[in-house]
């Protein structure tokens, strides 16, 4: 999966001494408070997800913080 910049982007969190490669672009929404980041499949990826493989969600250290994993709209409707 890639993460993916979209129209309403906006910030972008980058890797130290990364590239754009690294790059996680995210709507930031401070009322609510949120972070959302958008991510699009590779044609592997999804015929993987078609063939019953299983989606992860990692979350790094020993904490796990509240988290929301959905299906969301497709890049060429979130540009409408």
């Amino acid at each position: 999966m890639k993460p993916r910049r979209t129209p309403t982007s906006t910030t972008v969190f980058e890797l130290s001494g990364g590239n754009e490669d690294n790059s996680l672009w995210a709507r930031v929404d401070s009322s609510v408070p949120e972070i959302e980041t958008v991510w699009e499949l590779s044609e592997t990826e999804r015929c993987a997800i078609a063939g019953g493989a299983t989606i992860e969600l990692r979350i790094l250290g020993t904490g796990h913080p509240p988290v929301h994993l959905g299906v969301g709209p497709s890049m060429e409707e979130r540009r409408r």
